[in-house]
């Protein structure tokens, strides 16, 4: 009598609400050993089917199990799942996001193949990565929320990124460095030719003057330049010292 009250309280979007009663024997596995706990008198197995979330629970008294069926519509719930889906108009890379059951089927009741055939290999291995292109992945990760009484899941999560917006991004990046690389190349090479011009032109200066030195013979205590390079002005008055003590000895 208290179980039918419940059911005729049962919230209006709430479809296809039935009772039945079982044996403890009819049923098996995860469930059953869940019901036979000690502290265990109900446990909730929530589900996503065919558009509808499924919740079954199972209520054990004694050694009589009583299931209680319900179901109601996914769109009840649409703003979450369009948000869910909108996830794309506030990240960029974000080209999908869908939640598909066991079957395959996607919250719209079309089906993903691949998810269909691969779903018991997502769920083993906590994830999934599937690279479609150079720029596009697909992530599934699997969806189990469980506690003490009850279970919902196993869904699988679908994202798919489409990272061109990160490539086109890394290229900008790559040819600001390149860019940077050569103007840096292009000043270093500019600043190292103007030293080079200003030693060999100090160079021809010396060699110049040590040349008239030689050609004219003629007898300077120093040679008449000033120059800017320290180690340069170090080897003129080197050459110009026997000069000066030749001069002063005549």
């Amino acid at each position: 009598m208290y179980l039918t009250y419940l059911l005729a309280r049962a919230p209006y979007y709430f479809k296809d609400i039935s009772l039945k009663e079982l044996s403890i024997n009819d049923i098996t596995g995860f469930l059953r050993a869940k019901l036979n706990e000690d502290n265990i008198t109900y446990y909730s197995v929530k589900d996503i089917n065919d558009g509808y979330f499924e919740n079954r629970l199972y209520i054990r008294i004694e050694d009589k199990v009583y299931l209680i069926f319900m179901k109601f519509p996914t769109s009840t719930l649409n703003s979450f799942f369009n948000n869910l889906r909108n996830l794309n108009v506030n990240f960029s890379i974000v080209k999908l996001v869908e939640l598909y059951s066991k079957d395959g089927k996607a919250l719209d009741g079309k089906v993903n193949d691949f998810v269909k055939e691969r779903f018991q290999e997502i769920i083993a291995e906590e994830g999934y990565k599937r690279k479609i292109d150079r720029k596009n992945y697909e992530f599934y990760y699997p969806i189990i929320l469980e506690s003490a009484h009850s279970i919902f899941g196993p869904m699988v999560l679908k994202i798919s990124f489409d990272f061109s917006v990160v490539y086109r991004t890394l290229y900008i990046f790559i040819l600001l460095v390149v860019i940077f690389v050569i103007v840096a190349f292009f000043v270093t090479y500019r600043f190292s030719a103007k030293i080079s011009k200003d030693i060999s032109g100090e160079f021809d200066v010396l060699i110049n003057n040590i040349n008239k030195l030689k050609s004219k013979k003629e007898l300077y205590r120093e040679i008449p330049h000033e120059f800017k390079i320290k180690e340069i002005e170090e080897i003129a008055s080197q050459y110009t010292a026997p000069l000066k003590d030749w001069t002063v000895r005549k």
